[in-house]
């Protein structure tokens, strides 16, 4: 790169080394070689080309100033509120009472998230475990989410019978004893 070897050469944006005037043929002297690609992004080297990382937005330049290239790629944030980590490329998980996963991609956003609310389990009311569950009338407890499948951790069972009652449980259905009503 340059006009002519005795006025100043420079290797290409994305080499590093020099070019120097010899008074042998070729006349000139050149360590000119490829820059590797940066951290967190990959290809044959900058001047072939470099793409950021799964998981990581941004590009790479070739430059013909040190380091002879300008990097943007930066770790893509874990996609709330359906999940939480450090960042993609370092592993997200699903937030609790939801399934699924993150998996870190090379296309915009960066990342495929699975992660979806379980629903409310059996003897609970409400829509999902993120958006609260109780037990339903007739069972004593609580339910809350976590981030092991099931996805929740319920106590909610069932009543038993009141004094001056017979039966098996409040949500089978009681009966007063005779003489009470």
């Amino acid at each position: 790169n340059g006009a002519s070897i005795p006025d100043g050469c420079a290797c290409d944006a994305g080499f590093s080394g020099m070019v120097l005037a010899t008074s042998a043929t070729p006349f000139y002297q050149s360590n000119c070689s490829a820059v590797a690609c940066p951290g967190n992004s990959s290809g044959p080297d900058v001047p072939a080309g470099c793409v950021c990382n799964a998981g990581y937005s941004g590009g790479v330049n070739a430059s013909s100033t040190f380091p002879y290239y300008e990097s943007s790629c930066t770790a893509v944030a874990c996609p709330v509120p359906r999940s939480y980590g450090i960042d993609v490329p370092h592993g997200c998980t699903c937030s609790h009472g939801h399934n699924g996963t993150v998996v870190a991609t090379s296309t915009p956003p960066f990342f495929v998230s699975t992660c979806t609310p379980v629903q409310c389990p059996i003897n609970t009311t409400g829509v999902d475990l993120p958006s609260g569950c109780a037990c339903k009338p007739g069972f004593s407890g609580s339910v809350y989410a976590t981030i092991i499948a099931p996805y929740h951790n319920s106590t909610c069972t069932p009543v038993f019978c009141p004094a001056n009652s017979y039966g098996a449980s409040v949500p089978d259905s009681c009966a007063c004893n005779p003489g009470y009503s």
